[in-house]
């Protein structure tokens, strides 16, 4: 058989970096020399390379490499010769074949070395962030890891947790060769159960669930305790304010709020006043808006869990909203505390007013999927379907390309097919997909629906109703995640569970606060899953979307969704009072934005006719 010069005979002992390897699957994918120059080559390694700065000679580079390989595999398995000829003369390489070439590569064994560049191994958008840390080698890495500690990305601008974790990731596979990290990635967290003891003006910080408070300020006999027996069985000020928290654990999004809120007053008053939570004045409560504005750099950091040394109550000074806002929640804290007989009075009534400008604007809800784009994800054989279809090594090479990983797999992304339909298709709101229940799913006996109840805002129960396309995709969500297409019970939307199905606890249905919410994604997990796959993509090169969708799909939040299904029944003509009833809407008149959408939306294309015309006159 008459081979071309892709089969020529292999060289012996050259071995190629990853950052080659996905240089040169690209190039094999058709993607432009310029593209693949912008992600994964900077000017050290061009340098390196004998190439010029703007990458001239890199095709031909990536094209020895090419021949090199292909003459490897032929050597290992003769049969692929015909196979390897006609992806040359075609230019058509399938997925397969590009694998083995890259498995052939690998074959290699090869080993970062000490002295080799970042950019040799890790991608360009990392790289780029480490040089300006001056960390040009792999050695500069490791020493940098070492000494630096868990937290060593913080001082790198750009480069969060993830990414971090994923660098990191690599490193040990290969410290043999590099040196190991492991010590330096342990990360500092309080032991279970260890108190930290909160003593005046100590400048010890630490979350509401892990405080001991000295005796001398927990509360016990401060000076605004009411004389009369109380209606909690708190005995000092934590434990009052947990009282108080308990009311509010079945929303998790209001629970950690108010924590939040509680525990920085807690903190303030012992630490910077010397005195209890249930002493404090009306001047005090002043002082402390004042201290919100303002708050020392000792009391701020990035946010971090709270089982982490490094957690801080605040992350930087507070607006005058935010303020206002804790003004509010304090207020009514210490209100409950009066009425159980806890506290005789309220200090917070007496307290200056924050003024706030509110602006005269009204519901925001121009960020939504268009009913033509909405056809694009989710007919049959849309984005969706096809996005539904792809594998994991399919996944990680179609998103990597802008820096969105896949870690998570193929399950997260089936949870993602089914949120973004549920969403869209009922107007839930995120904290109600997050805590809807399969048991609460029934269908319906006249229509080819499937009915959901869900507790809404207010404690409000409604009914949503779900489509034929939808529930296949919860179905399928459920299959991936349970074991069954339509489990007993058990949280609508949940993260894959990695006991068997028979073994998984039974589901307890008056459970409250965190023993609820750990059943099924959080609101906050749910927030994340969703618009990290849609800026998946609208980064996707499969999907031939405008750059105009594009940009719409990175921008969305999860309440777009909703914004999104009032605006599609509106097109459809569905009738204000049903839009009304199946979103919830206390008023009417909340429902009629989006008709006023439609009318701008109609002003919109009524207006780019007219500009045509103009054009085409002139």
């Amino acid at each position: 058989m008459q081979t071309t010069e892709v089969l020529m005979p292999a060289q012996p002992g050259v071995r190629y970096s990853r950052t080659d390897m996905a240089a040169l699957r690209l190039l094999l994918c058709r993607i432009p020399i310029e593209a693949i120059i912008r992600l994964h080559y900077d000017e050290d390694r061009l340098e390196e390379l004998g190439l010029e700065a703007d990458g001239t000679g890199l095709r031909e580079y990536l094209n020895d490499i090419l021949r090199d390989l292909s003459a490897r595999l032929v050597d290992s398995n003769p049969h692929l010769a015909e196979l390897l000829q006609s992806a040359v003369q075609t230019k058509v390489w399938s997925k397969k074949l590009t694998d083995l070439l890259i498995e052939t590569a690998e074959s290699g064994e090869v080993r970062p070395a000490p002295t080799d560049f970042c950019s040799q191994w890790l991608r360009r958008i990392v790289t780029d962030k480490l040089r300006e840390d001056g960390i040009l080698s792999l050695a500069d890495l490791v020493e940098t890891i070492q000494r630096r500690g868990y937290y060593w990305y913080l001082a790198i601008r750009g480069l969060g947790e993830k990414k971090a974790l994923a660098i990191a990731t690599w490193l040990q596979v290969h410290e043999g060769t590099l040196g190991s990290i492991r010590a330096a990635l342990v990360r500092p967290v309080a032991e279970p159960g260890q108190l930290v003891t909160i003593e005046p003006l100590s400048g010890t910080l630490a979350p509401l669930e892990r405080c001991a408070v000295s005796p001398a300020v927990d509360g016990r006999m401060g000076d605004n305790r009411a004389p009369l027996r109380p209606m909690i069985r708190a005995r000092n000020d934590i434990e009052a304010i947990q009282s108080w928290l308990q009311k509010h654990d079945r929303n998790e999004k209001t629970y950690r709020h108010y924590r939040k809120e509680a525990e920085r007053f807690m903190q303030w008053c012992i630490m910077i006043k010397g005195i209890a939570l249930s002493s404090v004045y009306v001047e005090d409560c002043n002082e402390y808006i004042d201290f919100m504005a303002a708050p020392p750099a000792s009391w701020c950091g990035p946010r971090q869990p709270r089982s982490d040394v490094k957690w801080r109550p605040f992350t930087g000074p507070l607006t005058d909203s935010s303020q206002r806002n804790a003004q509010l929640i304090l207020g009514a804290m210490f209100e409950y505390l009066c009425r159980v007989n806890y506290l005789q009075g309220n200090p917070w009534i007496g307290t200056r007013k924050i003024v706030t400008v509110k602006p005269h604007a009204k519901m925001k809800i121009a960020n939504r999927i268009s009913l033509p784009l909405w056809e694009r994800l989710a007919d049959t054989g849309g984005i969706l379907d096809t996005l539904a279809a792809m594998d994991l090594p399919t996944l990680r090479e179609e998103f990597k390309l802008r820096g969105y990983g896949v870690t998570q797999g193929h399950s997260a992304m089936l949870a993602f097919i089914a949120a973004i339909r549920l969403g869209t298709t009922t107007g839930l709101r995120c904290s109600e997909m997050a805590n809807a229940r399969i048991e609460f799913i029934e269908k319906t006996a006249d229509q080819p629906l499937y009915e959901l109840t869900v507790i809404g805002k207010g404690s409000k129960e409604r009914k949503v109703y779900i489509d034929d396309p939808t529930y296949a995709a919860l179905q399928a969500h459920w299959l991936d995640t349970y074991g069954n297409t339509r489990p007993l019970t058990g949280a609508v939307l949940s993260p894959r569970r990695t006991e068997p199905v028979n073994t998984l606890p039974v589901v307890d249905l008056t459970a409250t606060g965190a023993a609820r919410r750990r059943q099924g994604y959080s609101t906050r997990g749910l927030f994340d899953l969703i618009t990290s796959w849609l800026k998946r993509i609208a980064c996707a090169t499969r999907f031939d979307l405008a750059e105009e969708e594009r940009h719409r799909l990175q921008s969305l939040g999860v309440h777009s969704l909703r914004h999104s299904f009032g605006n599609h029944m509106v097109q459809q003509d569905m009738p204000l009072d049903v839009v009304r009833h199946i979103m919830g809407h206390a008023s009417l008149n909340t429902t009629s934005i989006y008709v006023e959408s439609e009318d701008e939306r109609a002003r919109e294309q009524v207006g780019l006719l007219a500009r045509k015309r103009k054009n085409s006159e002139s």
